[in-house]
Formats: C-alpha cells, sequence, structure tokens
C-alpha cells in the first residue's frame, strides 16, 4: 500500500521516488512515531494535492487511519459514547450529531454520527469491541482524521479483546497541563480550576432500568423495548473551569457531578429544583478534573469529559500556594 501511494506521487508530481520517500521518512519522524509509514505517506500525498481514495481491504489500526480513504476496515474498541447534540440545520430544521470515540494499542479516534445514525449508539456500549466495514474518512474543521459511516457501512459487535488503548500518557495516564494549552481532541488530561458556572437547564437523562438504554422525549420516555416504565434519573452537568487566565466547558456526570455538587448521598431523582440549589453554592469552588478532551460539535470548541474529579480543600491550596512562595 506504501509503495503503491508513493508510486501515485510521483506520477502526479515533479518528484522523484527517492525525494517522496525521503519526504515520507520525514513525516514519520516530525510526528515521532504518532503515524505509520502508511499514514506519513498519506499526509505527504495529501500536501501535494494528491488524492488517494482507495479501496481498503485489510482490517487497519487506528494510527493508519487519514481523510481521505474509501470503504475503510477497523477493529477498535468503544472508550466513549457522547450525548445526542441537536442543531438547526441552513434549513431550519432540527439536525443531531453524536460521537463514538475508538480506541486500540496505536491511538484512538471519533466517529461521528448523523441525524438517524445516532440510533446506532442506542446499540451499543462503552467497552465494547466493534468491527466496521465500507467505513470512509475525511478531515474535520480541526485537520483531525474523522471515520464517518454511509449506507453501505456495516458495523457489529465481536468477541475479541483489545486490553490497552493508547492514550496520553502522564501521572496516572493523565497529562498534567493548564487549561490555555489545551488544543487537541481525545487527550486525557488532568486540569485544575474554579468552578464559575454549572448549568442546570436539562441536568436529568433517563435510563430504562431494565435494558439501561436511553428514554427520549421523542419516544414520548417510553423504552423501545419495555414500553412504559420507572426511569433511572441520571445526572449530566455542563460546567465552566477557569484557571484566571483562560476557561474550559466540562462534563461531569453521575457520581462525579455529585462530587462537584457536594452532594454524594443526595437522590436527586429528577428535581430540578434541589439539584439548582447545590449548582448555585458549588460555584467557586476549586477542582482538579481528569478527562478525556473532545470536540463539541454544537460549540465549535474543545471540552473536557471528566473521568475524575477532587475538590480542593483549603488546607490543600494554602500549602500548595506556600511551596510556590518556596520555589519563587
Amino acid at each position: 500500500m506504501v509503495e503503491e501511494i508513493i508510486q501515485k506521487i510521483v506520477e502526479e508530481t515533479e518528484l522523484s521516488e527517492e525525494e517522496v520517500k525521503e519526504q515520507v521518512n520525514s513525516k514519520e519522524e516530525e510526528f515521532k512515531g504518532l503515524v505509520s509509514e502508511e499514514g506519513a505517506a498519506h499526509l505527504v500525498a495529501k500536501e501535494h494535492g494528491v488524492k488517494i481514495v482507495k479501496d481498503v481491504d485489510k482490517d487497519l489500526k487506528i494510527e493508519s487511519i487519514v481523510p481521505g480513504m474509501s470503504k475503510a476496515n477497523v477493529k477498535a474498541k468503544i472508550v466513549d459514547i457522547t450525548d445526542i447534540n441537536t442543531f438547526e440545520n441552513s434549513d431550519g430544521e432540527e439536525g443531531k450529531v453524536r460521537n463514538l470515540v475508538l480506541g486500540d494499542e496505536t491511538g484512538t479516534l471519533r466517529m461521528s454520527l448523523w441525524n438517524e445514525q445516532t440510533e446506532v449508539a442506542d446499540k451499543l456500549d462503552k467497552e465494547d469491541v466493534i468491527e466496521i466495514n465500507n467505513a470512509y474518512t475525511r478531515e474535520d474543521n480541526r485537520g483531525n482524521t474523522e471515520l464517518r459511516i454511509g449506507s453501505n457501512t456495516k458495523i457489529k459487535r465481536i468477541d475479541e479483546e483489545i486490553e490497552e488503548v493508547k492514550k496520553e500518557s502522564g501521572r496516572g495516564g493523565y497529562k498534567e497541563t493548564r487549561i490555555e494549552e489545551i488544543e487537541d481532541e481525545n487527550k486525557y488530561l488532568e486540569v485544575e480550576g474554579e468552578v464559575v458556572q454549572i448549568y442546570t437547564n436539562s441536568p436529568f437523562y433517563r435510563k430504562c432500568p431494565d435494558c439501561n438504554n436511553t428514554l427520549r422525549k421523542d419516544d414520548d420516555y417510553k423504552c423501545k423495548e419495555h414500553g412504559d416504565v420507572e426511569p433511572i434519573y441520571k445526572i449530566a452537568l455542563p460546567m465552566i473551569l477557569d484557571n484566571g487566565f483562560k476557561n474550559i466547558r466540562c462534563i461531569v456526570f453521575n457520581e462525579t457531578a455529585k462530587k462537584v455538587l457536594g452532594a454524594e448521598n443526595i437522590d436527586f431523582a429528577g428535581d430540578l429544583e434541589k439539584i439548582k440549589m447545590y449548582a448555585e453554592e458549588s460555584k467557586g469552588k476549586r477542582v482538579k478534573v481528569k478527562g478525556r478532551t473532545q470536540y463539541n460539535d454544537f460549540f465549535d470548541t474543545i471540552e473536557i469529559v471528566v473521568n475524575e474529579l477532587d475538590v480542593r480543600q483549603t488546607e490543600e491550596l494554602l500549602e500548595q500556594k506556600i511551596e510556590e512562595m518556596k520555589s519563587v
């Protein structure tokens, strides 16, 4: 496959084969092992305006998936499934988008599901290993590769193991960084800041107690499989974290949400007024969060899906300040 790409670049440019190979090697070195030789060849082709749209018969590793592929096949673990974002399209109609984050031992990748495709995610769970055949790829507006599905794409859950998913390294698997340094999605980061806003417009989502499927307003909150059920209320709270230089949108769920609210033992059971009260009292808290960055299509920004959260106590902050002063 690499040789075919190199030959196509040679055919459509004035470069020699040796020059193309040198550029491919240079691209591999530039990304320091983050892309394969095949991925580097695709990037070189893109820089020279050479379109490499080719059927891919073999299963690809995440690191080898680049924009411009058709009929791409991949086996990967579902690292995350986002909630549905709704928006108004150019025709004034409501559109929907939802993302799956896929991972293997070489990296992670976002697969976008649009409109009726979002129902695919209802049949899948985090940690599932899936096989995707006949997908295609494109470059999103941040320059990242994005996997898309078409009418001939097939997705199925498979009984295979992917033990380790490559992610951003750092203490405890998360890289400690500052909010103003965050630029890319699919990074596992640890950041600290002050909670300046918690949004409670729609803090609850409903789950079926029997099958754990999300109950949607479009279906009158009825389970497609079990009909009328007594829902389990789950929490999803967007909040703004600010470190004095920049802020970022974070999403906290369930027990993590209760932790930032200081309501670990409270059963909100869909009580909007109660959660609003706790949210108002939680503004100004200093917290440290660990999570994965993702691109939010609706808000056109990077946000953090929080996996772990610690509320910094006054004593901790004082100790930190003293240590900072000692180092000056």
